[in-house]
């Protein structure tokens, strides 16, 4: 695979819906699970902030379903960075059923970096740029 990192959820029962099936929206919130455990992991995290240095904020956000997933069922949550462009970068999400290794869903988010005063774009750090590329093994300069 080429995804660097993974981490773990156990579908709880508030997040099936009336069918008893993980509610389309919670995979969301397991992107933002799978997010922060790859930022925590590579110390990329400060204290009230997501990401040490620097504010961001999502621009876009999508998912694509292709098996469900039921109450209790454990989750691998499959992280990358796929590209990191002048003031954005990319995650790639990648959800599998640990026990059958069946494909879930998959989906990414856009992330903008921004001044937290003007709410304006600024330049992705050169330091979290060089962490990534370490990480994930390639060059992530990419147009987005």
């Amino acid at each position: 695979s080429d995804f660097t990192f993974s981490t773990e959820v156990r579908v709880r029962l508030n997040e099936t819906d009336a069918v008893g099936i993980v509610f389309h929206g919670n995979y969301f919130t397991y992107m933002d699970v799978g997010r922060v455990d790859y930022l925590r992991n590579l110390d990329l995290m400060e204290q009230g902030r997501p990401i040490k240095g620097f504010d961001n904020v999502v621009v876009n956000s999508t998912c694509d379903f292709h098996q469900p997933a039921r109450y209790d069922d454990p989750i691998v949550i499959h992280v990358r960075v796929a590209a990191i462009g002048k003031t954005s970068f990319r995650f790639q999400f990648l959800f599998t059923h640990r026990k059958t290794g069946n494909t879930l869903a998959s989906g990414e988010s856009t992330h903008v970096a921004i001044d937290m005063n003007s709410l304006q774009p600024i330049p992705v750090p050169d330091s979290f740029r060089q962490i990534l590329e370490s990480f994930e093994k390639k060059d992530l300069t990419k147009s987005l």
